[in-house]
């Protein structure tokens, strides 16, 4: 709840906003079949089908190849530890005895509505001893088919569904291990059960939120129906995983089907220069790290019509009509660029710290001061004629223009605090170890917008407009950091977002890995994501 506010402001709505720099044009078809992303390695097109959920292919079922790397890579050995070796848990799956099958060969498992089949996987497997691996499946009740010097077993309504896609698209294996979803049957098999789960969500969240039932609801629906709307415009979603660089990835890709918002926002995103990282504070420590472009292109109207859902939350009596009008200058004005660097001690639990400092880019400075009042001097009214409520808490808000000035730049604060009136003393004790008071200082000026947020803003905010305008020395990335931002911008991502892991840890606590990266972007009209944890 303590950075609530800003995190509806800037990153639930800043997708929506890219319409002021010129986007980039791809020359990649979004209709083009599933194909690597830059950081991946090559992989074959795979057909569509109707009725397969997801595929796995294995280069060998002697080992899950690529995974076990990357976990050995965190934690040498630990793969034998952790991972079941593949000829058992195919056995198992499938009730039958695997020995006339070359399990040092590559594997492909498809899955299909378990709803639908009791038996949901078929296998293809190269025969060692075709005779015997026939003659197994048979005892098992499933059918044997051969082709291209492989075997698919299966049941006989499964294996007559898949044995197309099967023998055409899995035939020849890849270099690593990889995964396919086909997220629009997924959905299909599932949008009930999904339903159900975050209506129980919703449920458990307001009893926590001191029952504020409509806007918890509000805000499970409008996730529900951004997951709906991915699932339905996706064609098909990868993961492939291995090493790379000393660090372990985990790859995503995302295949938008043509016409899509999910293409629209794909086709926007961009390699990112983090033209405003080094605008930051010089600072020796990062918990976490945000840095790059966010871009949307055609996509903005459906994800500011998200975003406005979202904000709902926050400001449940306001209609969509205000909210739009209150946020369009001060989205009209950001350009997409932004850094943030926060630091969290989390040692004592009890009492945790945390600042923040967030530069946006701003092709207006004026445009977006004068969004950014607006809409603060909208959020204090709330409380004028006593507490505002937020997610069915109770805040005394206030906002101060001109709070201060720091080298000529107007700054204004804004603040909430928590009302306790209605709460009793458990309940207080709670809250004041949450830390939902806060207060953040802004200031727009030059190409950029500064928000710091912590019970030390002021110290914050002049340290970040003196690092904006060249007064002070700017952050200077270091070590491990340094080199996940390097291959950030080597893979031509637009976003890059990294957690040191080793210094949230409370000291003494032995942790397996000490920064964890996320990289974002696109590649021949497919969104990517990256995720790497290095030791």
């Amino acid at each position: 709840m303590r950075i609530l506010l800003f995190c509806v402001l800037a990153f639930s709505t800043a997708f929506s906003t890219s319409s002021c720099k010129k986007e980039s044009k791809d020359k990649g078809s979004n209709s083009e079949p599933s194909t690597a992303s830059s950081s991946a390695g090559a992989s074959r097109p795979i057909a569509k089908s109707d009725v397969v959920l997801a595929t796995v292919q294995l280069p060998t079922g002697a080992k899950i190849e690529g995974l076990a790397n990357a976990i050995d890579n965190i934690q040498p050995g630990a793969s034998a530890a952790m991972l079941p070796t593949v000829p058992m848990v195919l056995a198992q799956t499938l009730g039958m005895d695997l020995s006339g099958a070359n399990l040092d060969a590559p594997i492909s498992v498809l899955v299909v509505d378990p709803k639908k089949h009791s038996k949901p996987l078929a296998m293809l497997v190269t025969p060692s001893d075709a005779s015997k691996l026939e003659a197994a499946a048979k005892a098992a009740g499933l059918v044997y088919v051969a082709k291209k010097k492989l075997a698919l077993i299966a049941d006989a309504a499964v294996a007559e569904s898949v044995q197309d896609i099967a023998f055409a698209s899995l035939a020849t294996p890849p270099s690593e291990f990889l995964v396919r979803i086909y997220p629009d049957v997924v959905l299909a098999a599932f949008k009930d059960d999904l339903h159900g789960a975050f209506q129980n969500m919703s449920q458990l969240m307001s009893q926590q939120q001191n029952g504020a039932s409509s806007a918890v609801q509000a805000m499970m629906l409008a996730y529900e129906e951004m997951i709906l709307a991915i699932g339905d415009q996706t064609q098909v979603m990868e993961m492939r995983v291995g090493t790379a660089d000393g660090a372990s990835d985990f790859n995503f890709r995302m295949q938008p089907k043509a016409g899509t918002t999910m293409a629209a926002l794909a086709q926007a995103q961009v390699p990112s220069t983090h033209a405003l990282l080094r605008k930051l504070p010089k600072s020796t420590s990062g918990s976490f790290l945000f840095s790059g472009d966010l871009r949307a292109g055609s996509a903005r109207q459906p994800l500011m019509d998200f975003s406005l859902k979202i904000m709902s939350v926050v400001m449940p009596s306001d209609g969509d009509e205000v909210m739009t009008k209150m946020l369009a200058t001060w989205f009209e004005s950001f350009d997409g660029q932004v850094a943030v660097n926060m630091n969290m001690d989390i040692a004592n639990p009890q009492t945790p710290k945390f600042d923040a400092t967030y530069l946006m880019g701003a092709s207006d400075a004026e445009m977006m001061r004068t969004g950014w009042r607006e809409m603060m001097r909208h959020m204090a009214s709330r409380s004028k004629d006593g507490p505002a409520e937020m997610m069915g808490m109770k805040f005394d808000i206030k906002f101060e223009e001109k709070a201060l000035e720091v080298d000529g730049v107007e700054v204004d604060r804004y603040e909430t605090k928590l009302n306790l009136t209605d709460m009793n003393q458990e309940q207080r004790a709670m809250m004041a170890a949450a830390q939902v008071d806060q207060r953040m200082h802004v200031a727009t000026f030059d190409d950029v917008a500064v928000m710091s947020l912590s019970s030390n803003s002021e110290t914050l905010v002049k340290s970040a407009i003196e690092a904006a305008r060249g007064k002070a020395p700017g952050y200077e990335p270091t070590g491990a950091i340094a080199a996940a931002l390097a291959r950030s911008t080597s893979l031509k991502e637009s976003l890059v977002f990294t957690v040191d892991v080793g210094a949230l840890a409370p000291s003494g606590v032995p942790i397996p890995f000490k920064l964890v990266t996320m990289g974002f972007g696109q590649e021949r009209g497919a969104l990517t994501m990256r995720m790497s944890i290095r030791k």
